[in-house]
């Protein structure tokens, strides 16, 4: 990581946050499983978006490769609806 770079102080400032939000939300309200899925999308948007503004690493191609990681965790954050109680149809969500 570019350590002379504030962003770096900021990529890992919100890298915890994000963290420490998503476990907070899964243990006190894991009984809102929509609520979980909402702040796991939007963590991820928030990082992604954060990620192609600064790209605080140090190497090109492991910025990318963040870029990469949060894209997925976003694409597949949404399939999570299918699993959740959102979805009306047992047979679907099993």
């Amino acid at each position: 990581m570019k350590t002379n770079k504030p962003q770096t102080l900021t990529f890992t400032s919100l890298f915890c946050i994000k963290r420490l939000i998503i476990s907070f939300f899964t243990v006190f309200f894991n009984e809102l499983s929509i609520v979980n899925i909402f702040i796991n999308i939007f963590a991820n948007l928030i990082m992604a978006k954060f990620l192609i503004d600064h790209m605080p690493m140090e190497f090109k191609y492991l910025n990318y490769l963040e870029i990469i990681n949060e894209s997925f965790m976003l694409f597949f954050n949404y399939f999570l609806f299918l699993f959740s109680v959102w979805s009306g149809k047992i047979e679907l969500r099993y």
